[in-house]
């Protein structure tokens, strides 16, 4: 079970995440409990946070978020530009790991370059 918390008021955010991480392998679920689950982007004063499964279509989400800090341009101008430009980038990712999928190959070993 995850415990995620944000508290906000006009001076700033603070957020903070439990660290087991549950990872599926080849034989079942695998947890981990010095994971993280609050990711912050590079030159944005945003991060992501998660819950649930570490990966999307096969890729952890820290992948995804440092691959995510490469895909956004300046910064944006409200959260929800941010939450716009992440659910589309999350829709690319699921697209292309779904055709990679179906050629026998990993969106993982190709951004790792193996």
């Amino acid at each position: 079970m995850t415990a995620e918390i944000v508290l906000m008021n006009k001076m700033g955010v603070a957020i903070a995440a439990d660290s087991a991480v549950t990872i599926s392998t080849r034989n079942g679920r695998k947890v981990i409990n010095t994971g993280s689950k609050i990711y912050p982007i590079a030159n944005h004063n945003i991060a992501v946070m998660t819950f649930g499964n570490a990966e999307f279509h096969g890729i952890p989400w820290e992948v995804i978020a440092n691959m995510w800090h490469e895909y956004l341009p300046a910064q944006l101008n409200t959260l929800e530009e941010y939450a716009e430009k992440f659910i589309e980038y999350l829709k690319n990712i699921g697209n292309l790991g779904e055709l990679l999928r179906r050629q026998g190959r990993s969106l993982l070993k190709i951004y790792l370059n193996l």
